[in-house]
Order: structure tokens, then C-alpha cells, then sequence
């Protein structure tokens, strides 16, 4: 497969196993490749590894939390796309923080698919529906 039709990588960093499941089957129905990771030191090795085209963290994770990551992904790679979620309390002032330190994009927990989608596709530079995340 070439560079311009292999499908998008996205690096799902997210400690709540369900939680990321869910967004692991949204994002593969939409056509995407999902590596994930359960914290940022696993997060950060996958980065690594995978070179994915953008990064979708949780803040709040024990065993290396998605700021650490951000500040570690802005330091060898500043084009890798970030969002950053959160949804534990005073979660603006993690998102701000998030935000200040490289993330492109912040969302609070819990959001609107459809929002997320968005998110996605903006990030990854696809402009309507074909070709992007669809929205269904």
C-alpha cells in the first residue's frame, strides 16, 4: 500500500478500558488504524514505534498521565496532531494546561461523538466527508 492510500494511524491513549474500546471501534469503523495504549509510558513507546498520524490522550492516567506525553511527543516530533480529553473535575484547567504545552485540540469528557469526529478530521486534514471520519 502507498503512503497516499494507507489508511491514517491513530495513537488512542486512555486508562478506562471500556471507554477506549468504544472509541477504538468508532474510529475502525470510520476506516482508521488505532493503536492504544492504557497510559502515557506505554503511550510514549507506541509513539515511538508506530509514528501514528495523530494522537488522541487522556489527561489523567496513573503510570505516566497524557501532559507527561504531550511534552515528550512536542519534544521529538512537533507535527504529530494532539487531542487531548479529560473529564475529571477542574478538567478545564487540565485542558488549558494540555493546550499550552502542544495539544492542537481539547475536548471534555464526556463529548458528542459526532464532535470528536470533527476533531478527528480536522486534525488529520480531511475537509468534508469524503475521505474523512464519517459522521454516522
Amino acid at each position: 500500500m502507498s503512503a497516499s492510500t494507507r489508511r491514517r494511524l491513530v495513537l488512542l491513549v486512555e486508562d478506562d478500558d471500556s471507554f477506549r474500546q468504544m472509541i477504538v471501534k468508532l474510529l475502525t469503523r470510520a476506516g482508521l488504524a488505532v493503536k492504544q495504549a492504557r497510559n502515557g509510558l506505554d503511550g510514549l513507546r507506541l509513539f515511538r514505534d508506530t509514528r501514528p498520524d495523530l494522537v488522541i490522550t487522556d489527561i489523567v492516567m496513573p503510570d505516566g498521565e497524557g501532559i507527561g506525553l504531550i511534552r515528550a511527543i512536542r519534544a521529538e516530533n512537533t507535527d504529530c496532531p494532539i487531542l487531548a480529553m479529560c473529564g475529571a473535575a477542574h478538567h478545564q484547567l487540565y485542558l488549558r494546561g494540555a493546550r499550552a504545552l502542544g495539544a492542537d485540540k481539547t475536548i471534555t469528557k464526556p463529548f458528542r461523538i459526532a464532535e470528536m469526529l470533527d476533531m478527528v478530521n480536522s486534525l488529520l486534514g480531511v475537509t468534508g466527508q469524503a475521505g474523512g471520519v464519517p459522521q454516522s
